[in-house]
This record gives C-alpha cells, sequence and structure tokens, in this order.
C-alpha cells in the first residue's frame, strides 16, 4: 500500500517515470489473487489495484501504448473481478482511470459496457431497494451521461470521417 502511495505522490508532482518505476516494483511482488482481498478486508479498497489502474493515465501522457493495454487488461481480466462487489465506489476509482484511458485511445463502446458490468450492476444488486447507500451514488448517473456522450461523439466521428 505505501509504494502505491507513493507513486501516486510521484505522479502528482508529474514525475511519471519513477512513478511508473514504483508501480512496476509494486506489480512484482503483488499477488493479485491474495492481496487484492486482504487489501479491501483490511482497508476497505485496494489502494494498489487503484494505483496499477492510474498508471495506465502516465503511460498514456508518456505515449507508452503497449504499456496501457497491458495495463488496463490486467485490470479488467484479473483485478477487478476480485474486488468486494459492494465496493461500488472503490471498483468506480479503479475503472476510471481504466475508462479514460480506454476514451483516449478509442475504445468508447467497451468503457461503457465495463462501466455497466462492474459498477452498475453492483449498485444494482446490492444498493437499489434496500437502505444501503454508497458515495458512488453521485457518480454513476454523470458518469453513464459522460459515456453515452463520448459513445456518441465517436460513432459521429467514424461516420464522418473522410474515406
Amino acid at each position: 500500500r505505501a509504494r502505491a502511495l507513493q507513486a501516486e505522490t510521484l505522479a502528482n508532482a508529474e514525475n511519471f517515470h519513477q512513478a511508473i518505476d514504483v508501480i512496476n516494483s509494486l506489480r512484482t511482488i503483488y499477488d493479485t489473487k491474495m492481496h487484492t482481498k486482504m487489501m479491501c478486508h483490511a482497508y476497505g479498497h485496494d489502494h494498489c489495484a487503484t494505483s496499477i489502474a492510474l498508471s495506465a493515465t502516465w503511460h498514456n501522457d508518456l505515449g507508452n501504448s503497449s504499456e496501457i493495454e497491458e495495463i488496463c487488461e490486467y485490470v479488467v481480466q484479473d483485478i477487478t473481478p476480485l474486488l468486494n462487489k459492494k465496493d461500488v465506489l472503490g471498483i468506480t476509482q479503479v475503472l476510471i482511470a481504466v475508462i479514460r484511458t480506454l476514451k483516449w485511445n478509442g475504445h468508447a463502446e467497451e468503457k461503457r459496457k465495463l462501466f455497466d458490468a462492474r459498477v452498475v450492476l453492483n449498485f444494482k444488486m446490492y444498493f437499489v431497494g434496500n437502505d444501503l447507500k454508497t458515495p458512488a451514488e453521485s457518480v454513476i448517473r454523470p458518469m453513464l451521461l459522460l459515456l453515452k456522450i463520448c459513445n456518441d461523439d465517436q460513432s459521429h466521428v467514424r461516420q464522418n470521417r473522410p474515406n
């Protein structure tokens, strides 16, 4: 967890190369199956997962396209399925970095499906129709609107692209 926070601090100071080095170091010792569950149990959220996801945006800023795809795939396939399904806010935090990166790289439809499957579905399952609340509730509707706008915008660009 300390390395994750160190990486985020470095990135906030725009030291992306150093932040990525810290994330790469973290990933050598971070066992998704073991650590994600332990972090969620101890802290309520896996901060390492969030930092790893954020590293995709740092790679994007540096133009490292192959690393972006690998990180997004890793986060979506290996990390998010293991996060606590009731931690809709934590899942949202992890996915926002991936969604931003996918948006910049032209995967509009994919990001909408991802948000629906990992956030909206869990929100409906655990929070709609009962007295439970989540801070993510205030983010879901605006995020869905932004994803729709991005998808519509990308469709418009594809349709109007000269041959």
